[in-house]
């Protein structure tokens, strides 16, 4: 095999690498261009390194939390109550 084959050869290796771990990174919830650099620079390694990388996320208890405590935010039954309400000994000037 001559060099600019084996040079052809292992650039489309190496990307092919880098976009495997962007699709890794991408799947873990992490950046994919974490993915993408890892495989890019250490290839195959690069690869399993970021599939041995935690996933990145909230786990399912604090998202049913968050959109309990989003929705209590967000209730809108009974307005709240304007300032002259608020302070009901204050007194108010004459018309």
């Amino acid at each position: 095999m001559d060099l600019p084959a084996l040079f052809a050869l292992s650039l489309c290796s190496l990307a092919g690498c880098a976009a495997i771990g962007g699709v890794i990174a991408h799947q873990k919830k992490r950046r994919p261009g974490e993915g993408l650099v890892l495989g890019l620079f250490l290839g195959p390694i690069g690869v399993l390194v970021e599939a041995r990388l935690p996933a990145i996320g909230r786990p399912e208890v604090c998202q049913d939390a968050l959109h309990s405590f989003q929705s209590m935010l967000t209730y809108q039954d009974h307005p709240a109550p304007s300032p002259r309400d608020r302070d009901p000994g204050r007194r108010r000037r004459p018309s």
